[in-house]
């Protein structure tokens, strides 16, 4: 039986991974985690903090695989300050830590956001690296440093496009729902261009085939078989919930110099669809993504929800988290 480490348990694919995790008999889990929480009995919690190289010696003890989603999002607290010591040096205290534990294998969760948004679509894991923004900046870092290792440890990365379902609270399809809930939502651009989304039972299927993988220093994007318009997207959901809502049609220009002035104003934006105030959200709103899977397929992925099962199953969650709103 392997012993498998999973930082940032508690995070929305974290908890999900674990839930799958614990449902095979091959696996041992052992999360790592600031202070003690309501995880299944079957997980061993490890509480500490990963900058401390004490605790991080004994979270790898008689561990087989590390599986390190740990990361400082935009909008948490903390950042922008601390996202280059928590995604890229924290990333390699335990790459070095995991290579004298002689680890067998060690996965990275990166994000497709290291291409940034100006690829020839569809963008795959070979488009050149062009981040924006701190946090892409230190996770495109970060997989440079994870891939010098190899030699060492083996490792695989995973870059999981914009992920959703039961148990995501404030991402962006939490944050479109709940603003159609409130009849009017805000286009950056016509609405046409794709966004590329992965339902989170997709996202953990790929954890655990990659899991049956040996490392070889490849790396792999994971998501939903098909793209969808943000027009479609906001239209769908329109559906789900079951109200109508009002559109309204933000030139690109205008929505990024807007966006800049209240970042230098040190202000939020407005309750509309730009999440969390950030430049790179409106990047995020209104340039075209569409991502290749046909790397990942060489291993057995094969997303069994398609967007629109993955939100038809997803709806009742995010209308009970629009009611405690």
């Amino acid at each position: 039986m392997r012993t498998i480490l999973v930082t940032g348990a508690t995070g929305f694919i974290g908890r999900n991974l674990l839930a799958e995790l614990i449902r095979s008999d091959d696996y041992k889990v052992r999360a790592v985690i600031r202070r003690e929480t309501d995880l299944d009995k079957r997980i061993e919690q490890v509480c500490g903090d990963l900058a401390d190289e004490t605790f991080l010696a004994k979270a790898l003890r008689n561990v087989d695989v590390v599986v390190h989603l740990a990361a400082l999002r935009p909008g948490k607290s903390g950042y922008p300050e601390d996202c280059w010591r928590v995604n890229y040096l924290l990333t390699g205290k335990l790459l070095e830590e995991s290579a004298e534990n002689r680890i067998e294998h060690f996965i990275f969760c990166s994000s497709v956001g290291v291409t940034g948004w100006r690829g020839e679509l569809p963008m795959s894991e070979n488009t050149p690296f062009d981040p924006v923004g701190p946090y892409h900046e230190a996770k495109a870092a970060a997989e440079r440093l994870v891939l010098t290792y190899n030699d060492v440890l083996p490792v695989t990365i995973v870059r999981p496009t914009i992920t959703y379902g039961p148990g995501d609270k404030d991402g962006l399809v939490a944050k479109i729902f709940q603003l159609v809930a409130k009849g009017v939502f805000v286009f950056v651009g016509n609405g046409r261009n794709c966004l590329h989304l992965s339902y989170i039972g997709n996202i953990v299927n790929g954890f655990s085939l990659i899991l049956r993988q040996r490392g070889c220093g490849k790396t792999y994007i994971l998501a939903d078989e098909k793209e969808m318009t943000m027009r479609e997207l906001v239209d769908f959901i329109s559906t789900l919930l079951g109200v109508s809502y009002n559109k309204i049609f933000l030139p690109y220009r205008l929505a990024k110099g807007a966006m800049i002035l209240y970042q230098r104003l040190g202000e939020k934006a407005p309750s509309t669809s730009l999440p969390k105030g950030t430049v790179e959200s409106v990047d995020i709103l209104s340039r075209n993504r569409r991502y290749s899977i046909a790397a990942a397929r060489e291993f057995g992925y094969d997303p069994e929800f398609s967007t629109i099962e993955g939100l038809e199953v997803s709806a009742s969650w995010y209308n009970q988290l629009i009611n405690q709103r």
